[in-house]
Protein backbone atom coordinates (compact mmCIF):
# COMPACT_ATOMS: atom_id res chain seq x y z
CA UNK A 1 0.00 0.00 0.00
CA UNK A 2 1.23 3.23 -1.46
CA UNK A 3 0.65 6.50 0.85
CA UNK A 4 -0.63 9.04 1.73
CA UNK A 5 -2.22 6.95 4.48
CA UNK A 6 -4.96 8.15 6.94
CA UNK A 7 -4.49 7.38 10.57
CA UNK A 8 -6.95 5.04 11.92
CA UNK A 9 -5.96 5.74 15.66
CA UNK A 10 -4.20 7.81 17.30
CA UNK A 11 -0.30 7.44 16.39
CA UNK A 12 2.69 8.98 17.27
CA UNK A 13 5.49 8.93 15.08
CA UNK A 14 8.78 8.53 17.14
CA UNK A 15 11.86 10.84 15.74
CA UNK A 16 9.85 13.84 14.42
CA UNK A 17 7.11 13.55 17.43
CA UNK A 18 4.26 14.59 15.62
CA UNK A 19 0.64 13.38 16.28
CA UNK A 20 -2.25 12.49 14.10
CA UNK A 21 -6.00 11.77 15.28
CA UNK A 22 -8.17 9.50 13.59
CA UNK A 23 -9.14 10.79 10.26
CA UNK A 24 -5.75 13.01 9.47
CA UNK A 25 -3.91 11.91 6.62
CA UNK A 26 0.03 10.70 7.27
CA UNK A 27 2.52 11.35 4.13
CA UNK A 28 5.13 9.09 3.33
CA UNK A 29 7.12 12.43 3.96
CA UNK A 30 6.46 11.69 7.76
CA UNK A 31 6.68 8.10 7.35
CA UNK A 32 10.06 8.63 6.18
CA UNK A 33 11.26 11.43 8.77
CA UNK A 34 10.14 9.18 11.45
CA UNK A 35 12.60 6.23 10.61
CA UNK A 36 9.73 3.88 9.51
CA UNK A 37 10.32 1.62 7.36
CA UNK A 38 7.75 -0.74 5.11
CA UNK A 39 7.76 -3.57 7.57
CA UNK A 40 7.23 -0.58 10.13
CA UNK A 41 3.97 0.52 7.91
CA UNK A 42 3.18 -2.69 7.41
CA UNK A 43 2.93 -3.50 10.83
CA UNK A 44 0.84 -0.23 11.40
CA UNK A 45 -1.29 -1.04 8.11
CA UNK A 46 -2.24 -4.60 9.92
CA UNK A 47 -2.53 -3.81 13.37
CA UNK A 48 -5.76 -1.24 12.01
CA UNK A 49 -3.90 1.92 13.29
CA UNK A 50 -2.98 3.07 9.73
CA UNK A 51 -5.00 2.93 6.49
CA UNK A 52 -5.62 4.11 2.56
CA UNK A 53 -7.61 7.33 2.52
CA UNK A 54 -10.97 5.36 1.97
CA UNK A 55 -10.54 3.20 4.60
CA UNK A 56 -13.28 3.41 7.64
CA UNK A 57 -12.15 4.74 11.52
CA UNK A 58 -13.47 2.44 13.98
CA UNK A 59 -16.27 4.41 15.93
CA UNK A 60 -14.50 3.67 19.70
CA UNK A 61 -11.29 5.23 18.36
CA UNK A 62 -12.72 8.42 18.07
CA UNK A 63 -12.95 10.55 20.74
CA UNK A 64 -16.21 12.95 21.22
CA UNK A 65 -16.62 16.37 21.78
CA UNK A 66 -16.87 18.16 24.67
CA UNK A 67 -20.13 19.81 23.41
CA UNK A 68 -21.81 17.04 21.97
CA UNK A 69 -25.27 16.00 23.92
CA UNK A 70 -24.78 13.31 26.32
CA UNK A 71 -27.82 10.90 27.16
CA UNK A 72 -28.84 13.07 30.28
CA UNK A 73 -29.08 16.21 28.46
CA UNK A 74 -30.94 14.65 25.73
CA UNK A 75 -33.64 13.67 28.28
CA UNK A 76 -33.86 17.00 29.90
CA UNK A 77 -34.19 18.86 26.72
CA UNK A 78 -37.06 16.87 25.71
CA UNK A 79 -38.43 16.92 29.08
CA UNK A 80 -38.65 20.58 29.07
CA UNK A 81 -40.16 20.33 25.17
CA UNK A 82 -42.83 18.41 26.72
CA UNK A 83 -43.38 20.55 28.77
CA UNK A 84 -43.68 23.34 26.86
CA UNK A 85 -45.89 21.93 24.51
CA UNK A 86 -48.30 20.54 27.39
CA UNK A 87 -48.39 23.92 28.19
CA UNK A 88 -49.05 25.72 24.80
CA UNK A 89 -51.93 22.41 24.79
CA UNK A 90 -50.13 21.39 21.91
CA UNK A 91 -50.00 17.42 20.71
CA UNK A 92 -46.62 15.69 21.79
CA UNK A 93 -45.34 13.12 19.01
CA UNK A 94 -45.14 10.02 20.70
CA UNK A 95 -41.37 9.67 20.05
CA UNK A 96 -40.18 12.74 22.20
CA UNK A 97 -42.55 11.35 24.51
CA UNK A 98 -40.76 8.26 24.71
CA UNK A 99 -37.35 10.00 25.08
CA UNK A 100 -38.46 12.65 28.14
CA UNK A 101 -40.26 9.35 29.50
CA UNK A 102 -36.38 8.02 30.24
CA UNK A 103 -35.20 7.43 33.40
CA UNK A 104 -31.83 7.72 33.36
CA UNK A 105 -29.64 7.92 36.10
CA UNK A 106 -26.14 7.24 35.45
CA UNK A 107 -24.31 4.44 37.10
CA UNK A 108 -21.26 4.35 38.77
CA UNK A 109 -19.36 1.38 39.99
CA UNK A 110 -18.16 3.40 43.08
CA UNK A 111 -14.62 2.15 42.03
CA UNK A 112 -12.18 5.32 43.32
CA UNK A 113 -9.70 4.13 40.47
CA UNK A 114 -6.81 4.16 42.59
CA UNK A 115 -4.01 2.26 42.15
CA UNK A 116 -2.47 -0.99 44.04
CA UNK A 117 -4.08 -4.00 45.07
CA UNK A 118 -6.65 -4.22 47.68
CA UNK A 119 -7.34 -7.38 48.22
CA UNK A 120 -3.88 -8.40 49.28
Amino acid sequence: MAGPYKALTYINLPVIEKNFAPGEEISEDDLDAANQTAEDIATLVSGGALGGMDDDINPQNIIPSPNMPTISSVVASAQEVVAQMTEAGEDIPPELQAVADLDYTPVTSGDAAVGGDTSA
